[in-house]
């Protein structure tokens, strides 16, 4: 599974790909973080608002950093589908 992970400032970005890694590690999935803090890549799926968390291509979450509990439902919701 690859996580995009946006973020209009690098701690922001870190701490938003920390929470995605600790989400995977709690429901052992295996993920690729890619870490952007370009607006140009984020408007390449489809939004403008940092920060966000784009699951295999698709937005799912964007304007705030969700918490570890929601990230997991977001991956869970993924791997049931893959």
């Amino acid at each position: 599974m690859i996580i995009h992970v946006f973020g209009n400032r690098w701690d922001q970005c870190e701490e938003l790909a920390t929470k995605v890694a600790q989400a995977a590690l709690e429901l052992d999935v295996p993920v690729n973080i890619e870490k952007h803090d370009d607006l140009e890549d984020l408007f390449r799926f489809g939004t403008g608002i940092m920060p966000a968390v784009a699951i295999d291509g698709s937005i799912r979450c964007s304007g705030r950093i969700p918490s570890v509990d929601e990230l997991k439902r977001f991956l869970a919701r993924e791997r049931c589908v893959a």
